[in-house]
């Protein structure tokens, strides 16, 4: 599965408005009030020099470290802008939680703005839980993550939420159809201090802000851009509660129906 900065970038984007039915609304950014501004006016993809061998060294061994964790836990925040045709922006959230063994399956359980959206996968079977209206779908499937990412995608259209990070081909895919990345140095970001660094690919640019701690290289924000989209829309990704090599508990990847609960199709 290739993964160039724009399929990252639009995989990230559509991760509310392809899991969040009904009418969109608008809500405060829960990024760090700063953040942005500071991005906006440090960082201008017109003006990125070609590829910084140091930017691209921390974005790799941050890749390879997320894709070689046998056991990860983890929580975001998701906010990302949709143009309307009037050209106002109006913007959608919604946050979870991520937990995978990629021996046994994963996890996660989100929050939208319709309401609660939980899957589950053990190996076995992929599960769609709808707790707030007691419905589930459930289809077998017995493959690895990047292969049931792709088979999603492929039949129903469904992008798992956070799905990249967990990819055990970003490391090798990162780079690919890269135009430019830049380094612009460190900042303070959610009271520990992180790298910056810019990327850019035609049709869309990327922000990265990651951990400067080597052992520990996690990502802790996204801004992404579809500079050819009109209006530009805009995705941001916060990170935390990161949690490394657990022991999990392997039932907690099965959804076990109560009575109430009733089946739906896939």
């Amino acid at each position: 599965m290739a993964v160039s900065i724009k399929l990252l970038t639009v995989s990230l984007a559509v991760l509310v408005c392809c899991s969040t039915p009904g009418m969109p609304a608008s809500a405060a950014d829960a990024l760090p009030g700063d953040a942005e501004q500071t991005a906006s006016a440090s960082y201008d993809s017109d003006t990125l020099s070609p590829i910084d061998p140091f930017a691209a060294q921390i974005v790799r061994q941050s890749a390879e470290f997320l894709a070689g964790l046998p056991t990860v836990s983890f929580s975001w925040f998701v906010t990302n802008d949709e143009i309307t045709d009037a050209g106002e922006t109006v913007t959608i959230v919604e946050s979870g939680k991520t937990t995978m063994d990629r021996r046994a399956g994963f996890v996660e359980q989100t929050e939208q703005e319709s309401g609660r959206r939980n899957y589950y996968y053990n190996g076995k079977a992929f599960t769609v839980v709808f707790p707030d209206e007691m419905l589930y779908a459930s289809q077998p499937y017995s493959s690895d993550y990047d292969s049931l990412v792709a088979a999603l995608r492929e039949r129903t259209g469904a992008v798992l939420p956070a799905w990249i990070i967990l990819s055990e081909n970003l490391p090798q895919k990162i780079f690919e159809d890269l135009n430019s990345a830049a380094y612009l140095g460190t900042v303070i970001l959610k009271g520990s201090e992180v790298h910056h660094i810019a990327l850019s690919n035609t049709g869309a640019d990327l922000q990265l802000w990651i951990s400067v701690d080597e052992s520990d290289p996690v990502p802790a924000m996204l801004i992404g851009t579809l500079t050819d989209q009109p209006g530009a829309p805009r995705f941001r990704v916060s990170f935390s509660s990161w949690i490394f090599n657990q022991e999990l508990e392997t039932n907690q990847f099965s959804f076990a129906p109560g009575a109430d609960f009733e089946r739906i199709a896939m």
